[in-house]
């Protein structure tokens, strides 16, 4: 990241892909990739013609679910730090 160039406070740029607007977007648009991971799961474990296939939606939910988890983490850190 980007220093400020005024000598006396030197706060740090963030760029507009990791401000909180994009990180609440972000969060908003894996929660919906979570849900519909979640309804997956759910045809996978009801319907047994798609059994095989109930390992995808679990990575998915899983993978959206890190990701989700880290952006949290990354703007509570940020405003408690502010």
């Amino acid at each position: 990241m980007q220093l400020d160039q005024s000598p006396f406070y030197r706060t740090v740029i963030t760029p507009w892909y990791d401000s909180n607007l994009a990180c609440y977007i972000l969060v908003f648009f894996l929660s919906l990739v979570l849900l519909i991971a979640g309804v997956g799961i759910w045809v996978a474990v009801t319907r047994i013609e798609y059994a095989a296939f109930f390992w995808f939606p679990v990575m998915l939910a899983a993978m959206s679910a890190f990701v989700m988890g880290k952006i949290c983490f990354r703007v509570v850190n940020r405003n408690r730090n502010s």
